[in-house]
């Protein structure tokens, strides 16, 4: 396949199922070939053996131990919240040894050199600890050669420890530096990960590490190893401990010293596609979580036909040349100033499930930021030592490329693109720290060309932007802009899609006219350089799709479960197509079964769940398939044909889709629990949950999604659920968006109103009211809205509200807020 540089090849055509003239499955050939031998702990050596100069990772430089009064080195993060203790700091990097499994015979270099908040380097770094030659808060590069070194000697100390083949060790940390490293290490070690929310209570963590048969778990700070402490006495099996600011990597690399480096070689060895790589334990809405078991070939799967799709991303060297030229305000579209590229107009709406919120960003004032984009020229190579061939896209680095990823690892949306990013050599680093002004400052000195995020963050961006112009009295003027931000985007994906001639002059030239003013401030935001957002996990919606694309920023929105590594479905570059979440992801075949549930298949589809009992994955009830060892099983996956398409069992000549179960299986199918449905040309669009439908009194099915995603994008709202099960009408509960109310307030002069009586204001529930409105156009007035009810609370995970990736527990808010909900159905 040969390499893209400032395009690629659109993707093969989806192949079509019709039923009664309506399409009810859809297929899209693979981009990338199946791999067949290796693992995922191949990557860092490989990059290593056919590029080892570049850099692959950009780290926090720490805060030297002598500026850490009474702390000793890697004895933890400084009260700021960041999180740079721990890490072995580079000092054993320059020993002179070589990197085992390369057969370069190179000596270990030094990190490389550090980035300063302009995005300048300060050269080459020298000799051990080069990374704290920088400042505190400057980003030191980290080369191929130099992780692949640190991932080989953290995985003989975790050898060293006694950690066998197949072993679980649990990682509970922020997003960190050291979480990627962990994590490629114990897969060099030939164990399994198995990811654990920063946040997550006592009890969920032993729930967790007591399915998962853990033996070892790495923790990031002193209150996550106080958590398990209290739990120790009921986790006989968990036999170490370790803390990333307690100099765990630095204890590990110790350990390691006498391990030999063959030992190393022999577990990656023993890996193959079918190994199981981690068990990801999805939150769920009700009842425990149940961990989903990922092989290193689902990963491949979904990673390897990801970075052939979403080339501008991961590969383009023209989207890094725009990013720059969009940091410094140039115009790279041939048609004003706002630095648009050729591949604007990629967008959808919803994404990957379950992905946790964040803190959102502030709008500041910072436009013009140049700097330098960033590596070295990715090399093209041959397969790792294991025989993990590498795809065109993986061979073709994305020099210049880079994200900062802060949404949490623990989730599989996180962990598929940080391996993406490693596999196709593009710079990641990493911001543990959700708070606004510690985002804003990374974003600022990191200065990503794309980022990862979830709706919710776009929306505080946004939203931000907007309550400040309201606050300099330049309301009306953010309006006008964001109007033809919005006409912008929509004209432009109806020039994509080959339904309209594109932005008109007078568009193009108020366009340009408000970019230095609204739009390069929005994009300074994220760093002053992103092109391009992966966003999942709700709606973002199609006003905020076209206004970002309006104002320079792609966004590529999808689909997916933790069963499925992530992304099912993705929206293509120049393909476009608003409300949607794209056709199928290369190599995924999308069905829709009778009543509306979407079904799915691909070498991206989990091979079961963990059963602790039995130390193994099983498929749910009704699948058709029995309980075995996954080794055994080829990850539970049908085995792919040499085009990469998985062959299903039985008749896949039929016409009719299989009737699905409760079970999650059918027929050989993995059943979501999701509704959708599919257009004429293989786009899926989701309209909710099975298991959320709300069948009113009357027999009216009202599906509450649209009416919750709408609301929740308006700037007071933070939680919307709607109601109605069984009831003569729809209705409402509202929980009020912190930073948004604030805003609100200081406009409205109710600063000194207490919170329960500002949930009665007139004002501000006529705010709302309008805001209802103006969602209740989305549906029938059966299904409309007609009351609703402002709690004084928000919902939380720790009030058990929300789930780690914040989705809400209807029966659990039900019953906390019974009293309210009754209010809204009496006379």
């Amino acid at each position: 396949m040969p390499v893209p540089t400032s395009a690629s090849p659109p993707p093969a055509e989806p192949e079509k199922l019709r039923v009664d003239g309506v399409v009810r499955e859809v297929y899209v050939p693979p981009l990338a070939p199946p791999v067949r031998s290796g693992s995922l702990a191949e990557i860092p050596f490989d990059n290593a053996r056919e590029d080892p100069d570049a850099v692959v990772l950009s780290r926090k430089c720490p805060v030297r131990a002598a500026d850490r009064p009474g702390r000793g080195p890697g004895a933890g993060r400084p009260g700021d919240g960041r999180a740079d203790g721990g890490r072995a700091g580079g000092g054993w990097t320059g020993s002179g040894r070589h990197l085992p499994g390369t057969g370069s015979g190179r000596r270990l270099l030094p990190l490389g050199r550090t980035r300063t908040g302009s995005g300048a380097g300060t050269g080459p770094g020298s000799g051990p600890g080069a990374g704290a030659a920088g400042r505190p808060g400057d980003w030191q590069d980290v080369t191929a050669t130099a992780f692949a070194a640190e991932v080989h000697a953290v995985a003989k100390g975790l050898i060293a420890h006694g950690l066998r083949p197949g072993d679980r060790l649990a990682i509970m940390s922020r997003t960190t530096y050291e979480w990627t490293l962990l994590d490629f290490a114990a897969w060099a070690a030939g164990l399994v990960t198995v990811p654990i929310y920063p946040t997550s209570s006592a009890f969920q963590t032993r729930w967790i590490l007591q399915d998962s048969g853990a033996v070892a778990c790495v923790v990031e700070d002193a209150h996550q190893q106080w958590l398990i402490g209290q739990e120790r006495e009921r986790l006989p099996g968990l036999a170490h401990l370790w803390v990333f600011d307690g100099g765990a990597v630095e204890t590990l690399c110790a350990a390691g010293t006498d391990v030999p480096d063959r030992e190393v070689a022999e577990r990656r060895t023993g890996l193959g596609p079918e190994s199981v790589a981690t068990i990801c334990y999805t939150s769920g809405t009700t009842g425990r979580p149940r961990g989903c078991v990922l092989t290193h070939g689902n990963f491949f799967a979904e990673v390897d036909n990801a970075i052939e799709l979403l080339y501008p991303v991961f590969k383009s060297a023209d989207a890094a040349a725009a990013a720059e030229a969009a940091g410094a305000g140039h115009a790279t579209d041939g048609t004003d100033t706002t630095g648009t590229t050729g591949n604007a107009g990629t967008t959808g709406t919803t994404g990957t499930t379950g992905t946790t919120g964040t803190e959102t960003t502030a709008t500041v004032d910072r436009t013009g930021v140049t700097g330098d984009p960033g590596s070295a020229p990715g090399g093209a190579g041959s397969a790792g030592s294991a025989g993990a061939p590498r795809t065109a896209g993986a061979a073709a680095t994305g020099a210049g490329l880079s994200t900062l990823l802060f949404l949490p690892l623990a989730h599989v949306f996180g962990r598929m693109v940080a391996i993406g990013c490693l596999r196709a050599r593009v710079r990641l680093g990493h911001a543990p720290s959700l708070k606004t002004d510690d985002l804003l400052a990374d974003l600022a000195t990191f200065r990503p060309t794309f980022l990862l995020a979830v709706p919710y963050v776009m929306e505080r961006v946004y939203n931000t932007a907007r309550a400040t112009a309201e606050r300099m009295g330049r309301a009306a003027s953010f309006d006008r802009a964001a109007k033809v931000a919005q006409e912008y985007g929509e004209a432009t994906e109806a020039a994509l899609r080959g339904t309209g001639p594109g932005p008109a002059l007078p568009l193009r030239a108020a366009r340009a006219l408000y970019d230095p003013l609204v739009y390069r401030r929005v994009r300074a935001a994220l760093g002053g350089r992103v092109r391009h957002v992966i966003c999942g996990g709700s709606p973002l919606g199609r006003r905020l799709t076209a206004f970002y694309l309006g104002a320079g920023i792609t966004t590529f929105e999808g689909y997916g479960l933790t069963e499925t590594t992530a992304a099912a479905t993705v929206i293509p570059p120049h393909r476009p197509r608003m409300g949607t979440v794209g056709p199928p992801l290369p190599g995924t075949t999308v069905r829709i079964a009778d009543d509306g549930e979407i079904l799915l298949r691909g070498g991206q589809v989990f091979g079961g769940y963990w059963d602790g009992e039995r130390g193994e994955a099983v498929l749910p009830h009704g699948s058709g398939a029995g309980p075995g060892d996954l080794a055994g099983r080829n990850g539970g996956r049908t085995e792919p044909s040499e085009d990469g398409r998985t062959e299903p069992s039985g008749d896949s000549s039929r016409t009719e889709p299989a009737g699905e179960n409760a079970s999650g299986w059918s027929d050989g199918w993995l059943a979501t629990g999701d509704l959708g449905s599919l257009d004429e040309d293989g786009y899926l669009t989701l309209t909710g949950r099975k298991k959320d439908v709300i069948i009113t009194s009357s027999g009216k099915n009202v599906i509450p999604a649209p009416l919750e995603d709408w609301l929740r994008a308006h700037p007071l709202v933070s939680q919307c659920m709607v109601l109605g099960d069984n009831r003569s009408y729809v209705t409402a509960l509202i929980t009020l968006e912190p930073e948004g109310l604030a805003h609100w307030r200081l406009m409205k002069r109710k600063q000194h109103i207490p919170m329960r009586a500002l949930a009665d204001d007139p004002d501000l529930r006529g705010s709302l009211q309008r805001a209802i409105d103006e969602a209740n156009r989305l549906v029938s007035r059966a299904e409309s809205i007609r009351r609703f009810r402002v709690l004084p609370v928000d919902f939380t995970e720790e009030a058990g509200h929300l789930t780690p990736s914040l989705k809400m527990r209807r029966q659990a808010i039900a019953r906390d807020f019974a009293a309210e909900i009754e209010s809204l159905y009496r006379a």
